[in-house]
């Protein structure tokens, strides 16, 4: 927050500049780009240059000055305003925690011998006791309550879509990066049958067959398959699109590579249309 003895010296000087200008406005030819005038803030009022506008009128630069002047004063006196309440805020502040840490003080307080607190103790206690409760309704919407550190949420382990496809199928997709590096890197195994959208970001998708082992899917199936990847991907709106499909055998991931990054040794490319996962 800019100090308001600053904000006010801003504007006093570009007042005093817009009189200086107002006064010599007389000797400001038509075009004129710079004028010298005296500087009136300053001791001896040496002569300063003053840039102009020539596309604009000199009356109206002049004025201008004046105005930005007194939008200085006035957030100089808001800021003022402002310091002062939390001068005053955080003066209550001590005094309130001051107060906090007498009354848990108390509230902590040990028993007698005899392990009760007695009747004069217990109505302090009570009183205490609501009086922290009070002090707690004032502070805690303010962030003044001391509280607990909140525990880290852990984040939901997240894993691929899985489907189940007749015959026994399943097909695997990834919705992000770390999926499609946990779906190619572990899930798959070297015989599935691996799909990408040619050439844009999109999911990993894999077809596994029945037995686990290299198989021919149907045409039927690849084709779904294919088609979920597409739909996964920044081609779902084309009504047709490229899809790569290899053995997962071929796909790699460069070490260091950000997540979801692969390369393809070979591959085969279908011509297939975008649909959603079953």
């Amino acid at each position: 927050m800019p100090a308001p003895e600053g904000l006010r010296t801003q504007a006093d000087a570009l007042e005093s500049l817009g009189k200086s200008l107002q006064a010599h406005g007389h000797l400001v030819r038509p075009g004129a780009t710079r004028i010298r005038v005296p500087d009136y803030s300053q001791e001896g009022m040496p002569e300063v240059e003053v840039s102009l506008d020539p596309a604009r009128p000199f009356r109206a630069q002049v004025q201008e000055r004046f105005h930005k002047a007194t939008k200085l004063r006035r957030t100089a006196q808001g800021h003022a305003l402002r310091v002062d309440a939390l001068m005053q805020e955080m003066t209550e502040a001590d005094g309130w925690q001051t107060r906090l840490e007498q009354l848990q003080e108390h509230c902590q307080a040990a028993p007698r011998e005899d392990g009760s607190p007695g009747w004069i103790a217990r109505k302090d206690r009570r009183e205490a006791e609501r009086s922290l409760e009070t002090l707690k309704v004032r502070l805690l919407p303010r962030g003044l309550w001391p509280q607990e550190p909140r525990k880290r949420e852990e984040a939901a382990p997240s894993a691929p879509l899985r489907f189940e496809l007749p015959g026994g199928w399943i097909l695997w997709a990834g919705r992000s990066g770390t999926e499609n590096d946990l779906l190619t890197t572990r899930i798959a195994r070297a015989d599935d049958l691996w799909f990408h959208a040619a050439h844009v970001p999109g999911s990993h998708v894999i077809l596994r067959s029945p037995t686990g082992k290299a198989s021919a899917p149907p045409s039927a199936l690849q084709e779904l398959a294919a088609g979920v990847a597409a739909w996964l991907s920044k081609l779902r709106a084309q009504e047709w699109a490229e899809v790569h499909v290899t053995a997962r055998r071929h796909v790699h991931k460069p070490r260091k590579a950000p997540a979801g990054t692969v390369v393809m040794e070979h591959y085969n490319v279908l011509r297939v249309k975008p649909q959603a996962p079953p």
